[in-house]
């Protein structure tokens, strides 16, 4: 009976160990006020674990990679929004099958610029791929909330 007990045990942990989310990239987010312009900029920060990377917006390649989107909720109407641009140039490298990636590793900053008047609550979601040398992970859609004040 201890046998089984055990076993079970064993085989009870070891599914709670691989069931577990692999997340390697982690994401704030927040928001300033251009004194000058009036304008606002939405930073997504993006702090990738070491031998991960996050594709750019334009991942390049065979069209099969997701590049990274920063998607405002469209019930919020913002004046003036941009496209979303990054803080620097992504690596650009030749994967073999693939093609000419575009991508991040370590870090990684999104920006979209708008205007508001008032206070709100920003809400949108930030859709991301990240891979290693051996595999991609399926591509993540994580929502976020930034107080506008």
């Amino acid at each position: 009976m201890k046998k089984i007990i055990l076993s079970l045990l064993i085989l009870f942990c070891s599914a709670i160990a691989f069931s577990q989310n692999m997340n390697p990239v982690k994401w704030t987010f927040s928001a300033t006020k251009n004194a000058t312009s009036g304008k606002y900029t939405l930073y997504a920060k993006a702090s990738i674990e070491k031998d991960w990377h996050v594709f750019a917006t334009d991942p390049g390649g065979d069209g099969l990679l997701i590049g990274t989107q920063v998607v405002i909720n469209p019930k919020l109407k913002l004046n003036n929004q941009s496209e979303v641009r990054m803080e620097r140039k992504p690596i650009t490298k030749e994967m073999e099958g693939i093609g000419m990636v575009n991508f991040f590793e370590n870090d990684a900053v999104f920006m979209l610029d708008f205007d508001s008047t008032k206070p709100f609550k920003l809400t949108g979601t930030i859709t991301y791929q990240c891979c290693n040398d051996k595999m991609c992970l399926p591509p993540t859609d994580l929502p976020f909330t930034v107080e506008i004040k």
